[in-house]
């Protein structure tokens, strides 16, 4: 019996009323008298739909169309009689045809050749032999067939590689002989080993050559996201915004990730690679000049083959989007199931969107999911849509969504050479494909937890640490004005207006500072007591000429609204701390400190609103940030 999810298909389908007639099982094989399995579908919503059925040894294909003019047009001639005694002919609304007819394909010759694969009205796929040697032989359209014939033949591996080799070429039939590989397709669970193998043989044909191959690019890979995720949405209508949101998230990120062109095949997937004495790759019909991570996702997407990245970069060198594209990948196949003929295509494709959706800690970042495909690595901060940190081996991994951070990368630099009382991270190295930086991960004891169970003496150190940075001639090429300020908090408080105008208020009663070096982020999260008991400053990303003031207001702020939130903070850490920093010449104004205290206190407010454990304390933060805006203004 036809499920329930197919009826629903049929019965909006007002425009094909036989449409049951060619994707029923049941139906078809009623008509005919034998048993059918429904083995392909292809469905145009509102144009067409044709279905091929295993009956014995052979194949039929059903096809019905809305225009039948077109339809009963398209299927004149004469056709041979085959073991169906149907041949090819229309019967009330539909077409149908036995194998190996196809009036796009009737140049077709394939006589008692080992049928391999046929898509109706694209392609048939033999096993043949010519001039003594075994040959795949492909059948083509004509418009195929200009473009394949030579399509394998413009690739130049990087060193010796197992290609399928075209022997041939016929252009009466339109057919491309290749040279047949010995082996079997690749297990879509391989070993260890054969996935190195698989590695090796990829990064020879991505870092080779191409000639006359075209281009594939950004644009027309989100093209084909998109069409794949239209179809998934007309066939599952209910989890519609979910494909659409999904695959406009993964184009909105593609756009903005850079790749060097490389030959790739395109089309990847565990079938298209023999194993044997080599590795053999075959079917380049969509070979282009594109992005190597195409590939490897499209791989990823159909096997368990991580053992193949190891010994991808270690031939060569590691490339970036390998996460992104194993997401976009899932997202093309998500017409597959249905496409295959299988009568559970709805719950296939649910758990193909499943898969998307988890491959991706987050779709703007993609980066972070390449950066865990170490067993040791862990991801340690993440602001969703904008940097994460991911620890592994000593290293951090610090990666931007916007891209390497060049000015931060100096602002580490420039740290380096100071002689500066504290601790700051080592830069190791950049890496470009990740946009990221790795630093030298330091050990030590978080200082936050220490200052929020009563630590007075932490409050004292940070004090003289901050100033310390503030009084060290350390020049930055980023700077952090009032306007700057503003433009946080009005991001931050638009639903707001009340606090927003009293954070207005509150900046126009700055007094005029010298500009220094600022953290820009300076809070005790970010510092740490070092074994030897050297304090740490951390993330100096945002670092920028300004205020001083903001650091010094930053830092109170957060142990206020520690505070408040019930940590037990000392009732003076505030005080120490900004004696400790004015006792070591730090050059904050204290009228800017406070102001810039009340400020922070108002952007707190924000992010309470949006993380669960400090929402219970929100009108508390908020109530004491107001009070704090307004009595300056006294």
């Amino acid at each position: 019996m036809l499920p329930a999810h197919e009826h629903r298909l049929i019965a909006a389908e007002s425009a094909m009323p036989a449409m049951r007639r060619v994707i029923d099982p049941e139906c078809v094989s009623a008509w005919i008298g034998v048993d059918a399995q429904r083995i392909y579908v292809r469905y145009r919503p509102g144009a067409a739909v044709v279905a091929t059925y295993r009956v014995h040894d052979t194949l039929l294909t059903v096809e019905t169309l809305a225009d039948p003019k077109k339809l009963r047009d398209k299927s004149r001639g004469n056709w041979p009689i085959g073991e169906l005694q149907f041949g090819q002919r229309t019967d009330d609304g539909i077409a149908f045809w036995e194998y190996p007819n196809d009036r796009e394909l009737p140049q077709a010759t394939p006589g008692d050749a080992p049928l391999l694969s046929y898509k109706p009205q694209r392609r048939i796929v033999v096993k043949d032999n010519f001039e003594g040697i075994s040959v795949v032989r492909k059948f083509h359209t004509r418009d195929e067939y200009t473009h394949y014939k030579d399509t394998v033949k413009a690739i130049k591996p990087y060193g010796s590689l197992s290609l399928q080799q075209r022997v041939s070429k016929d252009r009466a039939s339109r057919s491309i002989s290749y040279k047949w590989l010995e082996g079997k397709p690749l297990d879509p669970h391989p070993d260890a080993r054969t996935a190195e193998r698989v590695g090796h043989a990829l990064a020879k044909l991505h870092f080779g050559k191409a000639l006359r191959l075209p281009q594939q690019t950004r644009d027309d890979e989100c093209k084909m996201l998109r069409s794949a995720a239209r179809f998934a949405a007309q066939l599952l209508p209910e989890h519609s915004e979910r494909v659409m949101s999904l695959s406009e998230a993964l184009c909105e990120t593609l756009q903005k990730r850079a790749f060097r062109p490389r030959p790739i095949h395109g089309d990847l997937k565990p079938s298209q690679i023999v194993v044997g004495d080599d590795i053999g790759l075959i079917d380049f019909d969509r070979a282009a000049q594109g992005d190597p991570a195409f590939d490897i996702g499209s791989l990823l997407a159909n096997c368990t083959c991580e053992a193949m990245l190891d010994s991808y970069f270690s031939a060569f060198k590691e490339i970036p989007n390998i996460a992104l594209q194993t997401a976009c990948a899932l997202v093309r196949s998500l017409p597959d199931p249905f496409k295959s003929g299988s009568l559970s295509w709805p719950s296939e494709t649910i758990a193909l969107l499943e898969r998307a959706e988890g491959t991706l800690t987050d779709s703007a970042l993609p980066e972070i999911n390449d950066a865990l495909r170490a067993p040791s690595a862990k991801l340690i901060r993440h602001k969703p849509g904008r940097r994460a940190a991911i620890e592994c081996g000593g290293v951090v991994t610090k990666i931007r969504a916007k891209g390497l951070d060049e000015k931060a990368a100096s602002v580490y630099q420039e740290l380096n050479k100071q002689a500066l009382p504290f601790a700051t991270p080592r830069q190791i190295r950049h890496l470009p494909h990740m946009r990221a930086i790795e630093f030298e991960k330091l050990d030590g004891v978080e200082v936050e937890g220490l200052l929020f169970n009563g630590n007075e003496t932490i409050a004292q150190l940070a004090g003289q640490a901050l100033a310390s940075l503030h009084t060290a001639k350390i020049r930055v090429d980023r700077e952090h004005t009032v306007n700057d300020e503003f433009e946080i908090l009005k991001a931050r408080l638009v639903d707001d207006i009340e606090l927003l105008s009293a954070c207005e208020a509150a900046l126009n009663r700055l007094a005029e500072a010298d500009v220094v070096a600022i953290h820009r982020d300076f809070h005790p999260g970010q510092l740490m007591m070092q074994p030897n008991g050297v304090l740490a400053v951390l993330d100096f990303d945002l670092m920028a000429m300004g205020d001083p003031a903001v650091d010094v207001g930053n830092f109170a702020a957060h142990l206020v609204e520690a505070a408040i939130r019930g940590k037990k903070v000392a009732n003076t850490a505030v005080e120490t701390f900004s004696k400790s920093y004015h006792g070591a010449h730090g050059p904050a104004l204290l009228n800017n400190a406070a102001v810039y205290r009340a400020l922070t206190m108002a952007r707190l407010v924000s992010i309470a609103r949006e993380r669960d454990d400090r929402r219970p304390y929100v009108e508390r933060i908020r109530a004491a940030a107001l009070l704090e805006l307004t009595e300056g203004s006294k």
